[in-house]
């Protein structure tokens, strides 16, 4: 589909300094409902974050992938990350889950940077 002004073309979103960070997960199959409900508050409105930017995460297109999932966030500044983001009880949650044993993922990988 061919976007312009006329047929609602989407809003593009400005060149901003950002810290941002990328995260490719493939969830284990008896992890995948503890997983989303864990999306389901890492999402909620009620829990706003002032330096969080913005924040979302898809699947790829396409069968075979129900398990892998990506991430993107953006922070005003690596302290809207660390320590903003991760004291939050919702990412301390997410992290507890991350961490645990045995491990509830067969990929997980972030990769941090600054916008240029």
């Amino acid at each position: 589909k061919t976007y312009t002004v006329e047929n609602g073309a989407p809003e593009r979103v400005g060149k901003r300094d950002a810290y941002c960070l990328n995260v490719e997960m493939i969830v284990n199959d008896d992890q995948l409902e503890v997983f989303h409900g864990l999306l389901k508050k890492l999402n909620e409105p009620s829990t706003p974050e002032p330096l969080e930017m913005q924040f979302v995460y898809g699947q790829p297109s396409g069968k075979g992938h129900d398990h892998t999932f990506f991430f993107h966030e953006e922070y005003d500044g690596e302290k809207g990350f660390n320590p903003a983001h991760i004291s939050t009880p919702h990412f301390q949650e997410y992290w507890k889950w991350v961490m645990s044993k045995p491990q509830p993922w067969s990929k997980f990988e972030v990769n941090y940077y600054n916008t240029l």
